[in-house]
């Protein structure tokens, strides 16, 4: 599978540590295979369809720093 670009509206943060913490959390999930961006602009690199767990890590990430979660619906797992 190709990789596939999430690109998002990055969230906004309030303290250095907020930030550092965001994109540690996001680059230790392991279909992440880069994160770049410019601005508020978030481009998040996939190297596959991620994992049932993968997914939920993810998506608990957008949910906490109110990322639009439409641009995950794609790669919801299938119950």
């Amino acid at each position: 599978m190709a990789r596939k670009l999430l690109a998002v509206k990055g969230p906004t943060f309030y303290a250095e540590g907020d930030e550092s913490a965001f994109f540690r959390w996001l680059q230790d999930i392991s279909c992440v295979a880069e994160v770049t961006g410019h601005l508020r602009d978030l481009h998040i690199v996939l190297k596959r369809k991620p994992t049932r767990n993968q997914f939920r890590e993810l998506d608990a990430l957008f949910r906490r720093y109110r990322i639009s979660r439409r641009t995950l619906a794609t790669w919801e797992p299938k119950a």
